[in-house]
């Protein structure tokens, strides 16, 4: 998606190559589990991300294996910033796995195909592109 919007963000965090090997999903949950863990320099609260973006945070970091928490899942909080306004605001998973936007002003305009990433002021590291765009 970077590559097609012609967008340039941060870089310089490390990644570590993962496959998934399990995956549970209900109305309540929407999490993977990943091949790579504490042994391999995974640790609680990392984000993880596809060539898209960003897709999960680590909830549970094994020895050998983690749980991931997708941004979908209802209990997902994730600080983020409007690309193009610097505006702030939390996006939330919800039950029927959508993801919406909130803690933005109504004073503020956000507009259908807004760029979101993530914020400074989160628990991620800065400028994670978000894999998706406003809807409405």
């Amino acid at each position: 998606m970077r590559k097609l919007l012609g967008i340039e963000l941060r870089k310089d965090y490390a990644t570590i190559p993962a496959k998934v090997i399990g995956y549970y999903e209900s109305k309540w949950q929407s999490e993977v589990v990943l091949n790579v863990g504490r042994s391999d320099g995974v640790l609680e609260g990392m984000g993880v991300i596809d060539e898209n973006g960003l897709i999960g945070v680590v909830i549970i970091a094994g020895n050998d294996s983690c749980n991931v928490r997708l941004i979908n899942d209802p209990q997902s909080n994730i600080g983020v910033r409007i690309l193009s306004s610097r505006k702030l605001g939390i996006i939330q998973g919800s039950q029927d796995k959508k993801i919406t936007l909130n803690y933005i002003s109504i004073e503020e305009p956000v507009f259908k195909g807004d760029i979101i990433i993530t914020s400074e002021y989160g628990k991620l590291p800065e400028e994670i592109l978000i894999e998706g765009r406003i809807q409405a």
